[in-house]
């Protein structure tokens, strides 16, 4: 059994340790529950490492230093305990990120995906819902909604032909 310091748990930045709000990183409001297990998990030995993509496509040539300079501030600020800070995904154990899909061995993670990607719709990069003003309608075209079916449908077939193989082991098991 592997004892808590030989396992990394990796945390996204925004979303998970503060609130999106649209880029304006350095007033990002903190989450205090997320906070509070994130010192849990370091009180206990757990490696804790902070990732994030901050100022990701922002001023070529600097946007991870000035990202990483403006993220460790926010963290000693905000008594975030950690053993390091990241610019980028990092390699881990188990990640708890707001973005996420998780993905399985079998086909079925698809019936979770599709959903997600046609939400993003309505969503800006931040993950925060695009506000329907009168200058801002989202038009929905044919393509949009043929798509939308099509995703749907493959996710129905996925899910029959998961069902199928589950039926087929049983009959298997019950004949043999």
């Amino acid at each position: 059994m592997r004892k808590p310091n030989e396992i990394d748990l990796i945390f996204d930045f925004d979303g998970v340790i503060c609130q999106n709000n649209s880029g304006s990183y350095a007033d990002a409001e903190p989450i205090p529950y997320s906070i509070e297990q994130i010192n849990r998990a370091y009180n206990k030995g757990f490696n804790i490492i902070i990732f994030t993509a901050r100022y990701g496509k922002r001023h070529p040539g600097n946007q991870y230093q000035e990202g990483y300079e403006e993220a460790l501030k926010w963290l000693r600020d905000n008594n975030v305990k950690f053993h390091s800070l990241r610019m980028g995904k990092p390699a881990g154990d188990l990640y708890v990120d707001d973005k996420a899909c998780l993905i399985s061995k079998n086909e079925d993670w698809a019936i979770n995906f599709w959903p997600k990607v046609h939400d993003l719709k309505n969503k800006d990069k931040y993950n925060q819902p695009i506000p329907k003003s009168a200058s801002s309608i989202l038009i929905k075209t044919s393509t949009d909604s043929l798509e939308k079916e099509n995703d749907t449908q493959y996710s129905k077939w996925v899910l029959r032909i998961f069902i199928f193989i589950v039926v087929l082991g049983l009959i298997k098991e019950i004949l043999f």
